[in-house]
């Protein structure tokens, strides 16, 4: 795994929400123009996606297509409503909903306690102004979660959410200064969680097989081709008790041709438990 490559990926739905978050990790616009705005820094990037569930997974999608990461940790840091708790307060999703299609549930994996509360998340096509039941509101987390869970696993993938409105403070009067001045008093406990979830990334991503780096670095291949290039490698290494895989990488004149050689190769071997 090259140790450059960015390890965090942030979402926000807006530039209010994103801009206490480029100073402190020293994020510069990247490489424009671009569908979205996107900031990086060397370990990590912070993509602006606008709202809605349509645009988050616009944004998640095209930013994993781009930087292609390894099992990267992915968090949507945005503002959401509730009944009753505080603005400004930070509170994680323990589980993420669709609201607008009751059968999208998402689980995040919990990594021991969190330096804040945890409530649903239900994610609306519209505002709803009424709180009803204890659950988070917002308009982009279902999405978020899942594309998200096409590029890593759960244990790594979070909805972080800022209290912005509730039954006293109408949605309705939130403005962007007020919104930035809340994810900035956030940010310590928010770098709390980003740092356990770095030190869990560290002990479960395992170094890519043999022959790996090599071959994407000298063949263009999608994300799933990437995905698909790993899983044919590690299975040679299992079928073949780790022989060298003989070739010559020119012979290929792109990633699929190789990929189906790779096939090939792998169904030819006899393999016995």
């Amino acid at each position: 795994m090259n140790i450059m490559e960015p390890a965090v990926f942030i979402f926000c739905a807006l530039e209010c929400e994103a801009k206490p978050l480029l100073n402190q990790y020293g994020l510069k616009k990247w490489r424009q123009p671009h569908s979205f705005a996107i900031y990086r820094a060397e370990d990590r990037v912070l993509v602006v996606s606008g709202v809605g569930k349509t645009a988050m997974a616009g944004a998640v999608g095209y930013a994993m297509a781009i930087f292609q990461p390894l099992n990267p940790v992915l968090i949507n840091l945005g503002i959401a409503g509730h009944r009753d708790i505080p603005t400004g307060s930070l509170v994680m999703a323990d589980t993420v909903i669709d609201a607008d299609n009751q059968e999208k549930r998402f689980y995040p994996q919990w990594i021991g306690r969190w330096p804040c509360q945890s409530r649903p998340l239900s994610t609306l096509a519209q505002p709803d102004f009424s709180y009803s039941g204890d659950s988070l509101y917002d308009m982009e987390g279902a999405a978020f979660y899942q594309i998200a869970l096409k590029f890593s696993s759960s244990e790594l993938i979070h909805c972080i959410k800022v209290i912005s409105d509730n039954l006293d403070q109408s949605a309705k009067h939130i403005n962007a200064k007020a919104v930035s001045s809340w994810v900035a008093k956030q940010l310590p406990a928010t770098d709390a969680i980003i740092a356990r979830l770095l030190a869990c990334r560290q002990q479960t991503t395992e170094l890519p097989p043999k022959y790996y780096q090599s071959l994407i670095e000298r063949y263009h291949f999608s994300v799933s081709g990437r995905i698909k290039l790993k899983s044919l490698l590690q299975r040679w290494e299992v079928v073949s008790d780790r022989a060298p895989l003989t070739f010559d990488q020119q012979a290929f004149s792109d990633a699929k041709q190789l990929l189906r050689w790779l096939e090939r190769q792998i169904a030819g071997r006899s393999f016995y438990l």
